[in-house]
C-alpha cells in the first residue's frame, strides 16, 4: 500500500484520483499541500486506473469489475475508505460516505505503519470512525486469520459498539460482503468472519484486580482497541497485562506481513481518577500526531525511531 511518498515507486501503475466523487479527500489533499507537505496525496491513491470514475455500488457492474474493486479494496485501504466505506446516516435513508479528516486519516495512516495511536475527540465528533473503520476493513474485507479485539466499560457499550460494526458491514457492497447467515458468529458479544477466517472479540472492565489481570491476559489478538479507558474499572491493571500478552501475536503479524496494532480511542476523562490518570499518562507519554514531523518521513523504519525517540514512554501518537 501507498503510506510514504517513496511507496509510488513500488505500483508505476498508480495514480492519484483526483476525479474522486468523495470531495473531502481531496479538500485534504489540498490542506497538506497547503500545510507544506510533500506527501499529501497519498490518500488519493488508486493502484488500478481503471477503475477510475466507477461507482462500486453500481449494480450493474460487470463481474470482473467487482473482482477489481475487490482486489483494490483489499490492498489498498486508501480506496475502501474513499469510495466503498459506508456510515449509517444520521439523519436519512442513504448511508453516508466516510468524510475525511486530520484525525481519522491520520490515525488510519498510522495503524497501517503499526504504530499505536491514542485518539482524544470531544463527543460525537466521530473518534469512533477511525477505529470502526479499521476493524471493518481488517475484519470484512482485508484481513486474513485475522483477530480484533475491542474492549470497553460495559456490557451496554459493547453492544452498541458491535452493532454498529455489523451496520458497517451490511453497508458494503453485497459482492463485498462475506456474511454468511447460520454461519457467521453475529451477536452482541463479537462476530466472525468465517469466509476468511477472522474474528472481533469483545471484552468488558471488570470489578476486581484480579478479574481485570484475567481480562487483559486473554486479550492475545494482534489489533486491539480500548474504547474509554479513562471510564473502564481497573484499566491500569487490564493495559499492561494485555499489552504482554499480545506481544506473541503482534510478532507473527509482523513476520507474516499482516495487519496489527493497538488503539486507544476515548473522550476525556477524569484526572481525579486512578483509570483516568493512568490513561492521560499514556497518552501524554507518546507523541504528538504531528503531519509535518510524520509523513514525509522516508519509510516505516525511520517513522518508528521518530515516533521512540519522541515518546516519552510507550511508543505512540
Amino acid at each position: 500500500m501507498i503510506l510514504f511518498l517513496n511507496d509510488w515507486k513500488k505500483y508505476p501503475r498508480a495514480i492519484v484520483d483526483d476525479r474522486t466523487t468523495n470531495k473531502t479527500f481531496l479538500e485534504l489533499a489540498d490542506k497538506y499541500n497547503q500545510m507544506g507537505l510533500k506527501n499529501y496525496f497519498f490518500h488519493l491513491a488508486l493502484m488500478q486506473p481503471e477503475l477510475q470514475g466507477i461507482d462500486p455500488f453500481d449494480p450493474d457492474l460487470p463481474v470482473e469489475i467487482m473482482a477489481k474493486i475487490n482486489l483494490e479494496a483489499r490492498y489498498n485501504p486508501w480506496y475502501f475508505y474513499r469510495e466503498v466505506f459506508r456510515l449509517p446516516s444520521q439523519g436519512g435513508d442513504v448511508p453516508d460516505p466516510l468524510r475525511a479528516n486530520r484525525g481519522n486519516i491520520g490515525a488510519y495512516w498510522c495503524y497501517y505503519n503499526h504504530v499505536d495511536i491514542g485518539l482524544t475527540q470531544p463527543r460525537q465528533t466521530g473518534k469512533s470512525v477511525g477505529a470502526d473503520g479499521i476493524n471493518t476493513h481488517v475484519s470484512q474485507v482485508a484481513g486474513r486469520h485475522a483477530t480484533f479485539t475491542l474492549f470497553t466499560k460495559d456490557h451496554e457499550l459493547r453492544s452498541k459498539n458491535i452493532q454498529r460494526l455489523k451496520d458497517m458491514r451490511d453497508l458494503l457492497p453485497a459482492y463485498m460482503n462475506p456474511y454468511q447467515k447460520n454461519i457467521d458468529t453475529n451477536n452482541p458479544y463479537g462476530i466472525s468472519v468465517d469466509l476468511h477466517d477472522n474474528k472481533v472479540l469483545t471484552g468488558v472492565a471488570q470489578n476486581s484486580e484480579s478479574a481485570a489481570l484475567n481480562a487483559g491476559r486473554g486479550m492475545t489478538s494482534e489489533s486491539n482497541q480500548v474504547d474509554e479507558g479513562p471510564f473502564c474499572k481497573y484499566i491500569n491493571i487490564t493495559i499492561p497485562a494485555f499489552l504482554s500478552s499480545a506481544n506473541t501475536a503482534r510478532e507473527n503479524a509482523a513476520r507474516h506481513g499482516s495487519f496489527y496494532g493497538n488503539i486507544f480511542t476515548t473522550t476525556a476523562g477524569k484526572l481525579d481518577t486512578v483509570e483516568g490518570k493512568y490513561m492521560y499518562d499514556l497518552f501524554k507519554g507518546g507523541m504528538s500526531f504531528d503531519e509535518l514531523k510524520l509523513f514525509d518521513l522516508k519509510d516505516n523504519n525511520q517513522l518508528k525511531r521518530v515516533v521512540e525517540t519522541q515518546s516519552d514512554k510507550k511508543p505512540l501518537v
